[in-house]
């Protein structure tokens, strides 16, 4: 086996799971302190009962290890048609192992069972585990005239909270490709 790769178990988080889920977005968010955008680490963790929301109704995932222990998520929606991955977020310590492709293959095989053909994010466009990243596994730019109304949405959403225009970027790969 890869010593890079995990035996873990993706799957649908638990109810009582979803504050943890809270506690592995801060700690990621941490990793931001010494970029440009500190501040995304002083923002507060999504909101409990968004995550409710998202997980009765099939929109995230968790990788959890052999004992149960949760690694990291993924949280997701439909939009503008396509799935759009809301968040993806694995904690510093598992970083490297592959996790997060892990669960991108799995919400993308989400969207491949709802019809979709794209999967959808916004991300900041030059830090290494964000836009990089996300290009090295097959995502790309959406061009500006292609960016739908609800994608739009989430970008304008992002410069209201103060996360610069410039910096941020619509991506997408193509689903099943």
């Amino acid at each position: 086996m890869d010593a890079l790769v995990l035996p873990v178990t993706l799957r649908p988080p638990r109810p009582e799971e979803l504050t943890s889920l809270r506690q592995i977005e801060a700690a990621a968010a941490r990793r931001f302190r010494g970029t440009r955008y500190p501040e995304v680490a002083q923002a507060p963790p999504t909101d409990l009962s968004v995550l409710k929301n998202l997980a009765a109704g099939e929109g995230a995932l968790v990788a959890a290890d052999a004992a149960e222990a949760l690694l990291g998520f993924a949280l997701y929606a439909p939009l503008d048609g396509e799935l759009y991955l809301a968040e993806l977020a694995v904690l510093p310590e598992a970083a490297g192992r592959r996790l997060g492709a892990r669960l991108i293959a799995e919400v993308e095989a989400v969207a491949a069972a709802r019809g979709c053909r794209w999967l959808l994010l916004t991300t900041f466009r030059d830090i290494p585990w964000n836009a990089p990243y996300y290009a090295r596994l097959g995502f790309g730019e959406v061009p500006a005239a292609e960016i739908g109304p609800g994608l739009r949405s989430h970008l304008d959403e992002q410069a209201r909270r103060g996360l610069r225009p410039a910096s941020r970027v619509a991506m997408r790969r193509p689903v099943g490709g």
